[in-house]
């Protein structure tokens, strides 16, 4: 079944309420003609848009013991070893995922184990394919 992500819920309400006042603003003050009619297939469009990028598929993974399934809908675009200084103090292989606004939004677990450490870095926003969006954002 196709659900939506609970992660976008405020997003969405959010939408939800500007597109309704915009919607019935455009019904209320508008004459049916042109305008009103692109006001209101650009809010639909826009509608679909959103709710695609919130969406939530069922994934049915590999049962397999020692294998790693992507984490992410998308492109691989890096690939490459450094040093992780502040967990694991060793040296890793960073893997960075471009997601198109057209891929699913929802990070899942590559492997199966136990979280060992956690840290919420808000991002900045930088362009996907800049270098250090995959640091920053």
């Amino acid at each position: 079944m196709l659900g939506l992500t609970k992660y976008g819920a405020d997003v969405l309400v959010k939408y939800a309420i500007v597109v309704a006042v915009v919607v019935s603003c455009s019904l209320i003050f508008l004459e049916a003609g042109w305008i009103q009619y692109s006001i209101l297939g650009l809010a639909f469009l826009l509608t679909v848009f959103v709710l695609n990028f919130f969406r939530d598929p069922e994934r049915t993974t590999p049962r397999a013991e020692n294998v790693v399934i992507s984490p992410a809908d998308g492109k691989v675009v890096l690939i490459k070893e450094l040093f992780e200084g502040e967990y694991l103090q060793a040296d890793a292989v960073q893997v960075s995922i471009f997601m198109s606004p057209l891929n699913v939004h929802v990070n899942r677990f590559p492997i199966s184990g136990t979280v060992g450490f956690y840290r919420y870095i808000p991002g900045e926003y930088l362009v996907a394919f800049e270098d250090k969006s995959s640091e920053k954002n």
